[in-house]
């Protein structure tokens, strides 16, 4: 790198491992780009890495095995950067009890999609509409964790601030009104608050002392204050200092405290709090005797926690089979679930999803019509399946009412099955999906309406280059067209490429250009209602020289052979500094009075070192 910010590389070039959009080695520096704001680099054998100001990652060069974390394997290799960050997994997924969702990007911006009735998506409007693609909530770059309940959101950010916003019946927001809000409000002045859960009708949370928090609709004792009397504002639960999870379903909760025991009140009409009764409680009452729970997730009215031996636990409602045991009858205590190795579950509606400690991913439950449990059916089951793609790198899911949401270890964002009336899914459509193939990566405020997976721009000779793209699906999709920039801003139209409309499967797309100089790309794709959008720039360095000086070494003067006629000649020091100009056409080129020494001769976008004697 250099003071300007501008980032130079040379030497072996088999992977493209120089960014120069060739693998042709170079034996002198060669500018990659034109960005000035580069502030980090790294070589590895054959690829390389770099961070810029705005602590955007780019990568390029060799990328088998995915090593450029770029969220695909091919091609097997790239020789432009490309930003290796924009498609990170969530850091969170949250999917509702009604037909939203919501996630937050590694850089703290949190983003919502789906029904947006009540305003719950933040986006200071409200329509029943879908809301089919992630867009984010505000400016704010600081949110850690969020929470979706049948209508209403909950979020923390980083200074430890707490924000409500969505439907407000029942004061469920906390703000001490039972208005509606379309954008995030703060809750309170504190500072301390650290995980928050959505109910149906309430909310809990949690504040770093320890303390638990809950407000809002309190019909069946569900705010766990001795009392059934709703609350406008967060009142606090017992006097423990040791709350360190909660999980708020539809009318009841679960709680672990740092002793490892287990808690739970509110509505018990389906046996959901694992008590041995169908009595509502008004205050927290510990579930059996056990020092060991882990993590707890309350569902519509069926519960499910783990045990730090990896055993996985459910009770309460089973009509759909919702607890897995093969059965639906009610289980009024925990039964634990087979003897398999769980990670983590997540409670939806009627359904029930979960991960075991090999990264496969699990569901059962209510799957008719809807497809939430990803098994490629849309038949209930009273026992785990896997999920039908058989992944073994799941890293987290969250079930929502008839819909699941799933994160891998690779770089897509996360995946989705189930109803998708409201574009709850998340991929820019509002079909219903039976397996986790709905991508999103979440990766701009206004993505393309198609998964647009690959974009990449190579020189395939030394006067032509050849454009390769892929889509992983496509939604109303007219087609693409090619763009060419020599400066990076003004932009001229090559060709168009026909989409194919709307599609769930894969397809990859080229196009090719004559064009032997360094140029900018870019594709525009087009729905067929006429709406663009555009995909990111792509750059190619220029192809190798195809003018020749002669003689050169020289003395006195010098022909330039293979520049077009038209093109003006420039005669620079190898610092740059430009010490001649000669018009277009000139003939023989004149050295006089120039010392001896290494010169360079530019024609347009080609530049040949010359010796003078």
């Amino acid at each position: 790198m250099r003071a300007d910010g501008t980032l130079w590389a040379w030497g072996s070039n088999g992977n493209g491992q120089l960014g120069t959009g060739t693998t042709t080695r170079e034996f002198s520096p060669v500018q990659i780009g034109t960005a000035t704001n580069w502030t980090q680099v790294s070589t590895g054998s054959a690829n390389t890495a770099a961070v810029r100001a705005d602590g955007t990652l780019w990568t390029w060069g060799d990328n088998g095995t995915g090593r450029l974390g770029l969220g695909y394997e091919t091609p097997g290799y790239v020789t432009t950067p490309q930003q290796a960050d924009a498609a990170l997994v969530t850091l969170s997924l949250a999917a509702s009890r009604s037909s939203f969702s919501a996630g937050i990007r590694p850089n703290g911006v949190l983003v919502m999609w789906g029904n947006n009735n009540r305003g719950q998506l933040g986006n200071g409007t409200t329509s029943f509409t879908a809301n089919s693609r992630p867009a984010p909530v505000g400016t704010a770059t600081n949110w850690v964790q969020v929470s979706t309940g049948s209508s209403h959101t909950l979020a923390v950010r980083a200074d430890g601030t707490l924000w409500a916003w969505g439907n407000n019946s029942q004061g469920r927001l906390g703000d001490g009104t039972q208005d509606d809000k379309t954008s995030p409000v703060q809750i309170g002045t504190e500072t301390n608050w650290t995980q928050v859960s959505a109910g149906e009708y309430h909310s809990a949370a949690l504040k770093a002392n320890g303390t638990l928090w809950t407000w809002g609709y309190n019909v069946d004792g569900q705010l766990g204050d001795g009392t059934l009397t709703q609350r406008l504002s967060p009142v606090r639960v017992g006097t423990g200092t040791n709350w360190v999870q909660i999980s708020a379903g539809n009318n009841h909760n679960l709680a672990l405290q740092a002793n490892g025991t287990l808690w739970a009140w509110g509505n018990n009409g389906g046996s959901q709090l694992g008590d041995g009764t169908t009595n509502r409680r008004s205050s927290p009452v510990q579930i059996g005797t056990e020092t060991n729970w882990t993590q707890v997730s309350a569902g519509n009215n069926h519960s499910a926690a783990l045990q730090a031996n990896g055993t996985l636990w459910t009770w309460g409602f089973n009509s759909s089979g919702q607890l897995g045991d093969g059965t639906t009858t009610v289980r009024n205590a925990p039964a634990q679930l087979g003897a398999a190795t769980w990670v983590q579950v997540s409670a939806g509606f009627y359904h029930t999803a979960a991960l075991r400690a090999d990264g496969t991913l699990w569901t059962w439950g209510y799957n008719t019509g809807t497809g939430q449990l990803g098994d490629g059916t849309i038949v209930e089951k009273n026992s785990p399946v896997q999920e039908v793609t058989l992944r073994t790198d799941w890293r987290q899911v969250a079930a929502g009412q008839n819909h699941t949401l799933a994160r891998t270890s690779q770089g897509f964002g996360f995946l989705s099955t189930g109803s998708n009336n409201f574009g709850q899914l998340g991929d820019g459509t509002t079909t219903l999906s039976t397996r986790f193939d709905r991508v999103s990566p979440l990766l701009s405020v206004q993505p393309l309406p198609v998964e647009l997976v690959q974009f990449t721009a190579q020189r395939s000779s030394p006067a032509q280059v050849q454009l390769r793209w892929a889509t992983a699906q496509e939604l109303n999709n007219a087609g693409f067209g090619v763009q060419k920039s020599y400066d990076g801003r003004s932009w001229q139209r090559l060709g168009f490429v026909p989409g194919q409309g709307t599609s769930t499967a894969a397809y990859r797309y080229s196009y090719s250009d004559q064009e032997a100089g360094a140029a900018y790309y870019r594709l525009v794709q087009q729905d067929n209602d006429g709406r663009e959008s555009y995909s990111p720039v792509r750059f190619v360095a220029g192809g190798p020289v195809t003018v020749q000086l002669v003689p050169n070494p020289a003395t006195g003067t010098v022909q330039l052979l293979g520049a077009p006629a038209s093109t003006a000649v420039e005669l620079l020091s190898l610092q740059g500094q430009v010490l001649r100009r000669f018009a277009a056409g000139t003939a023989p080129l004149d050295l006089q009075g120039l010392p001896a020494g290494l010169y360079l001769v530019r024609a347009g976008q080609h530049a040949v070192r010359l010796v003078v004697e």
